[in-house]
């Protein structure tokens, strides 16, 4: 009896080992299929956003007030972009400077630059629109510096007015 019992039990045994077998045989191809689909498909990369192209400078018959409009493009900004200094031996290195600027400050701060830029194009006596007297007037200088410059020149002419 103990031998019959040994042998059904063995025999369960085989049969539950066999069927676990197809199991894992059939788990283990569900995988490997997985697998390859996985290898397969791959996740799409992330590229680092490019910085956006200068724009085209001006021709030298155009106004560089008409001057296309940079934009900051730094998300937060410490002001460095506003310490940088500004090289304007002539056009394509002042539009390069400003280019360089835009991108290390945000969009509030330099358009704040570019306003005082086109004030001081505009309205100081000693340039008045003429675009090389003003690249002698900020050629070294620091977008502070400028800022601070027409914030003088405002209260200057306050005064006078007032």
């Amino acid at each position: 009896m103990k031998r019959t019992h040994l042998v059904g039990i063995l025999l369960v045994s085989l049969l539950l080992l066999g069927c676990s077998e197809d199991q894992d045989a059939d788990s283990a191809q569900a995988e490997n299929e997985s697998s390859e689909i996985s290898v397969n498909r791959s996740a799409p990369s992330r590229t680092a956003r490019a910085p956006a192209a200068p724009p085209a400078a001006p021709s030298v018959d155009e106004p560089l007030i008409s001057a296309p409009r940079l934009k900051g493009q730094a998300e937060t900004s410490d002001g460095s972009g506003m310490d940088m200094i500004i090289y304007a031996s002539d056009r394509r290195e002042y539009q390069e400077s400003l280019q360089l600027i835009a991108e290390q400050s945000t969009d509030q701060q330099f358009q704040q630059l570019d306003a005082a830029l086109r004030y001081l194009m505009i309205n100081d006596p000693s340039i008045m629109n003429k675009e090389q007297l003003l690249f002698e007037f900020v050629n070294g200088k620091t977008g502070t510096e400028i800022m601070q410059a027409t914030a003088d020149l405002l209260k200057a002419r306050d005064s006078a007015d007032g």
